[in-house]
């Protein structure tokens, strides 16, 4: 199947993000981690003081972005997001 590797990795991925092992605690404090890790974010700020990434997952979120590298976009965020700040103008947030 020629999706099979981008399917696993999409379903590895969510699985971190939301937290499937913890009952979908906290999800989205890991998209805010990998929005900031691509430049898209500055800080993580979430409403709730008392909710934080887990070093575990950091380490989960590591290990995905390492073994499946065409899932992040990386490239294509690093080509466009200067424009995008400049269109949006809100360079200053970052």
């Amino acid at each position: 199947m020629e999706n099979e590797g981008a399917e696993t990795g999409t379903r590895a991925m969510n699985a971190i993000f939301f937290d499937a092992a913890h009952g979908l605690e906290n999800g989205s404090i890991a998209l805010h981690d990998v929005l900031r890790r691509q430049g898209l974010m500055k800080h993580i700020h979430m409403l709730d003081e008392a909710v934080y990434l887990r070093k575990d997952r950091v380490k989960e979120i590591d290990r995905a972005w390492q073994t499946y590298p065409e899932l992040w976009y990386d490239e294509f965020i690093s080509a466009n997001l200067d424009r995008w700040k400049k269109e949006a103008r809100i360079e200053d947030l970052w």
